[in-house]
C-alpha cells in the first residue's frame, strides 16, 4: 500500500479549474451569480484517479526450487497444491490461472512443462492450469515436482522477474493485465540473486555475502510495479524456514533453521519481500517445516486468492467537504469522469491517518468491489496540498 504517486503511473494529481471569465463584456448580467468556490481560502481542490483490479481475477505463479535436497518437500507440498487446485475448480465465482516456475535461473524464468520419470505423471503437462482443465489437482501436484538437478545458487526471486517479463511466457496468458497476482515461493535455502562476481563455488557464500546480493526491496518494487493498480493487487507467499536476521561469519555454515520434509535454512530475503509495505496487504511468510502444507495453502486462498476488502491511500489529507466519488470510463485518449458522482458505498474517503496510510484511507468493501477492473475518480479539498 502506498501513495498514488508511487505505485501508479496512470494516477493523476491535478487541480481542477474553479472559474473562467471572457473578457469585453460592457454590459452588466444582473442574472448572474459569483460561483461558490469548490474549497476554501488556502485550500486546494484537488482530483486523485485510481484504478482497482478486478476482484474475482488471480493469476498465480508457484516458484520451486530445484536443489538436490527439495525431492520429498516438493512430493508434500504437490499434495497440498493438488487441494489447493480442487478448491479453485470447486469455486465457480473465482477466475483463476496457475503455473508454476523452478526457482534456477538457467531455465528463464519459463514456465515448467513437464518432464519424464516422474512417478504418475505424464511427461508432458499442460503449463497453465484454470477452471478448464481437465484433472486440474492431479496435474498440479506433478507441476510441483520441478527435478532436484538445479543450482545449488536458489534464485527465486530472479527467476520470478524473468517469469514476468521472459519473451517464453509472452504467450502463456498467465499474466493478465487486469487480474491480481499470487506469487507463492517454496524453498529450503533463502533466495542468492546476485550480481556477476559476488558468489564463489560454496553455496554458503549466499549467506556470507548477503550484503552483497540484489536487494530485496528491488525485487518488491519490480513485483509492485507489473500491476498498476491501487490497493493490493500483488500477493507474495514465503514458504521457507523461519526468518531469524543473523549474519553469519564467512567460513562458517549456517545453522539449520528446521527440519520437516527437508532441512531449511532461515529464509530472510523471502520473508522480507513477503512482509514488504508495498505488498503487506494480503501478503505472508510461513514456516517450509510445517507436517503438512494444508494449512498454509488454506490461508493463501483466504488471505490472497479469494475476492477481500481492498484499501489504499490518499494522497494528501482531505478536508471533510466536497469528497466526491466519479466513475471513470475509456474513451478516445484515456479516461473520463462522469457527470455525476457515484454513492459512496463501500468507499471511506476521511479514514483518517493510520499505521498504514500517513494520509487518510480509502476502503473498497468486497460487497462492491467490481469483478472487472474499474477506475475512480475521487475529489476532494486538502489543506496541506495548499503548498503544492
Amino acid at each position: 500500500m502506498g501513495h498514488f504517486s508511487r505505485f501508479f503511473p496512470t494516477s493523476l494529481l491535478l487541480a481542477l479549474p474553479v472559474a473562467a471569465s471572457l473578457g469585453g463584456c460592457t454590459e452588466p448580467n444582473p442574472e448572474f451569480v459569483e460561483p461558490t468556490p469548490p474549497c476554501a481560502t488556502g485550500q486546494r481542490y484537488l482530483a486523485e484517479r485510481v484504478e482497482f483490479a478486478a476482484a474475482n481475477k488471480v493469476d498465480i505463479l508457484v516458484v520451486v526450487e530445484k536443489t538436490a535436497d527439495m525431492g520429498a518437500t516438493q512430493v508434500a507440498f504437490g499434495a497440498s497444491l493438488s487441494g489447493l487446485v480442487d478448491r479453485l475448480k470447486a469455486d465457480t465465482t473465482l477466475d483463476w490461472q496457475l503455473g508454476v516456475i523452478n526457482a534456477d535461473t538457467a531455465d528463464g524464468g519459463a514456465l515448467y512443462a513437464g518432464r519424464t520419470g516422474v512417478e504418475g505423471c505424464p511427461d508432458t503437462l499442460p503449463t497453465v492450469l484454470s477452471a478448464a482443465t481437465a484433472d486440474a489437482g492431479a496435474t498440479a501436484a506433478c507441476l510441483a515436482q520441478v527435478g532436484t538437478d538445479g543450482s545449488p545458487f536458489s534464485r527465486p526471486l530472479e527467476a520470478t522477474r524473468l517469469a514476468l517479463v521472459a519473451p517464453a511466457n509472452a504467450g502463456s496468458g498467465l499474466v493478465r493485465a487486469d487480474a491480481r497476482l499470487v506469487v507463492l515461493f517454496v524453498g529450503l535455502h533463502d533466495d542468492c540473486s546476485a550480481p556477476a562476481g559476488v558468489l564463489t563455488d560454496d553455496p554458503n557464500s549466499c549467506v556470507w555475502a548477503a550484503d552483497q546480493l540484489i536487494a530485496a526491496t528491488d525485487y518488491v518494487a519490480t513485483f509492485r510495479q507489473a500491476k498498476r493498480f491501487a490497493g493490493s493487487p500483488v500477493s507474495i507467499i514465503s514458504l521457507s524456514g523461519p526468518a531469524d536476521g543473523a549474519a553469519v561469519a564467512t567460513g562458517i555454515a549456517p545453522t539449520p533453521a528446521c527440519t520437516g520434509a527437508g532441512t531449511a535454512f532461515a529464509g530472510n530475503r523471502l520473508s522480507a519481500v513477503a512482509g514488504a509495505a508495498a505488498v503487506a496487504g494480503r501478503s505472508f511468510s510461513a514456516n517450509i517445516c510445517a507436517a503438512t502444507f494444508d494449512e498454509t495453502l488454506n490461508r493463501a486462498f483466504q488471505e490472497a486468492i479469494a475476492p477481500a476488502p481492498d484499501s489504499t491511500c490518499l494522497r494528501f489529507e482531505p478536508v471533510s467537504t466536497l469528497q466526491s466519488i466519479y466513475p471513470l470510463t475509456a474513451v478516445a485518449g484515456g479516461l473520463q469522469a462522469g457527470s455525476d458522482p457515484i454513492a459512496s458505498v463501500g468507499f471511506w474517503l476521511d479514514a483518517g491517518a493510520d499505521s498504514s496510510c500517513a494520509t487518510s484511507r480509502i476502503d473498497l468493501d468486497e460487497s462492491v468491489h467490481p469483478n472487472a477492473s474499474a477506475a475512480y475518480e475521487l475529489r476532494y479539498c486538502s489543506n496541506a496540498a495548499a503548498g503544492q
